[in-house]
């Protein structure tokens, strides 16, 4: 064998020799989990509440000592499928460090009388999480069985998703929050509305009035001739008393 033939292949085998001893696996370093964040509150879900029987008429009134936070209020959905009251809470957010045991859920009633449904939202105890939202799914009600609803707020609004067919309707927002609603009016029918903000009311083409009461920045552009102390469309085939006021915002009356 030649000189350069034999040097050729003793590089050859160098060069091999180098790659084999270089050529280690290197593990990578595990990685690190995602630092939880600090300070974030603990969100939950309450479980839904059923009345145990049909709604039979009778009133229904959704009643809070105030909610802990502005954040949410009442939900009423008005549900022409209804045939029952349903309701379900939604806490305020736990607190970190805070457990079920030292901050409990609070919890939905739904008690259920010949005279009327009341449906309120309860601490579970003195050290217990507040309600911050109260959703509420009532039967829709037709001029045949309107609804007489009753809804009291201490914090949060009222809001009313859906139209509502009523006999009585009052809603009362005592503390921060505005009210909207939606509403056909039975023959005869009490509407009473209030808050200290701002108040928004949704009501037929043809709604008429006997007695009208009106407090606030009074918005009625849809409604000409609506106004307070006068009876509004034709007398006897609308609603009985018509009450909107708002103590420091604008009262708005719209079409549905």
């Amino acid at each position: 064998m030649k000189l350069s033939s034999l040097l050729g292949f003793a590089a050859l085998l160098a060069a091999f020799s180098t790659v084999a001893c270089t050529n280690k696996v290197i593990k990578k370093a595990p990685a690190e989990a995602p630092a939880e964040e600090e300070g974030t509150p603990e969100e939950e879900e309450g479980e839904p509440q059923s009345g145990a029987k049909d709604w039979a008429g009778q009133p229904i009134i959704v009643k809070t000592d105030g909610f802990d936070t502005a954040e949410g209020g009442v939900v009423i959905i008005a549900n022409t499928a209804a045939k029952r009251v349903t309701a379900r809470v939604d806490p305020e957010p736990r607190k970190p460090g805070a457990t079920p045991t030292t901050n409990p859920s609070p919890f939905v009633t739904i008690e259920e009388k010949k005279t009327q449904i009341t449906v309120a939202c309860v601490k579970a105890s003195a050290t217990g999480l507040g309600c911050k939202k109260l959703t509420v799914t009532v039967p829709a009600g037709t001029l045949d069985v309107p609804v007489p609803l009753t809804v009291t707020s201490g914090n949060g609004g009222i809001k009313v998703d859906g139209t509502l067919t009523v006999s009585t309707l009052k809603l009362s927002e005592s503390g921060t929050g505005t009210i909207v609603a939606k509403a056909k009016v039975a023959p005869g029918a009490t509407i009473d509305i209030s808050a200290k903000d701002s108040v928004e009311v949704a009501l037929p083409e043809d709604f008429a009035a006997d007695e009208v009461v009106l407090a606030g920045k009074v918005e009625a552009g849809e409604f000409p001739g609506l106004a307070n102390g006068k009876p509004f469309g034709e007398e006897g085939v609308g609603a009985k008393l018509f009450k909107a006021r708002s103590t420091s915002s604008v009262v708005r009356i719209k079409k549905l």
